[in-house]
């Protein structure tokens, strides 16, 4: 933790914050057989090993970060990857926390939040107090409501000190992130390869294309096995 001054003579801490799901028991997910499915959550009893002579709960896993989850989210695409999903990471939303009860959710629902969420990344205008007229702008207010109300923090002593967000489901975990990476207020753009499609920091004002220089390679070599297939096809000279 570092600690500035500023003119005034106030003392302004700049701390690490460290986002994270914390799910306390392991969970299933299963899905039905119907044409939209609904995929259904039941908590199992937490894991218990003996250590020093006492029974202690624990997990197999570390606990994952709010971007990981994000983006394992958002690479779903159908019904069979949503299932292991959840029973990796926990339930979309936990209605009860005493009792770890979980609401179910189908296949287009979780859809329209990955278009939620992604809009929130991209476009979405952060927190603006606006009157609603119709529907539409209801709908507006009540998601700008949801995204950009304060985010609960621990400040904790350790090694380092440091600011934590404990997420408790998939959609808190998701909010979190979308938070952090527009508090940042560096732009974000999705990659050009269109079998990726991650996010990323721009980091500075240069246009970038691609997350990364593999998936930049990747699409430079396809672009040049297109062209040269278009070439034989036509005997032209192909793209540039």
């Amino acid at each position: 933790m570092k600690k500035m001054k500023n003119k005034s003579k106030k003392r302004i801490y700049t701390i690490e914050v460290i986002a994270f799901l914390e799910t306390h028991r392991e969970w299933e997910a299963s899905a039905s057989n119907d044409s939209d499915p609904v995929i259904s959550f039941s908590v199992g009893p937490p894991k218990r090993i003996e250590q020093d002579g006492r029974t202690v709960v624990v997990r197999d896993e570390p606990l994952p970060n709010v971007f990981e989850v994000r983006e394992a989210f958002f690479a779903i695409r159908d019904v069979n990857q949503a299932v292991e999903f959840f029973r990796k990471y926990g339930p979309w939303a936990v209605a009860d926390e005493r009792t770890q009860e979980a609401a179910p959710i189908s296949l287009s629902a979780l859809e329209r939040q990955r278009s939620f969420f992604e809009d929130a990344l991209l476009t979405r205008e952060i927190w603006s107090v606006k009157r609603a007229t119709n529907d539409d702008e209801l709908r507006t207010a009540l998601g700008d409501w949801y995204l950009w109300q304060n985010l609960p923090m621990e400040l904790v002593f350790g090694p380092a000190r440091a600011g934590l967000v404990r997420c408790k489901d998939v959609q808190e975990a998701l909010r979190a992130s979308v938070f952090l990476d527009r508090f940042d207020r560096e732009p974000l753009r999705r990659c050009a390869r269109p079998d990726c499609g991650k996010f990323f920091k721009q980091g500075n004002k240069q246009a970038k294309l691609y997350c990364s220089t593999q998936c930049a390679h990747l699409q430079s070599v396809r672009k040049y096995n297109q062209n040269k297939k278009n070439r034989e096809a036509t005997g032209g000279p192909g793209e540039p």
